[in-house]
């Protein structure tokens, strides 16, 4: 299901944290969004490319 979102799973915080920024660079941005479960992500079509 998690992957079917379009996330993936980490055990922990610092796991993510590594990943994303192995996927993104280490100057990326990060935004944390509580009780995220409930949240579903949609992709702006205008941006999806960068």
């Amino acid at each position: 299901m998690i992957e079917g979102l379009k996330m993936i799973y980490m055990p922990t915080l610092e796991a993510a944290l590594e990943k994303a920024y192995a996927m993104k660079g280490k100057d990326a941005t990060l935004t944390c969004i509580p009780n995220g479960v409930s949240i579903v992500v949609k992709e702006n079509q205008n941006t999806a490319d960068q």
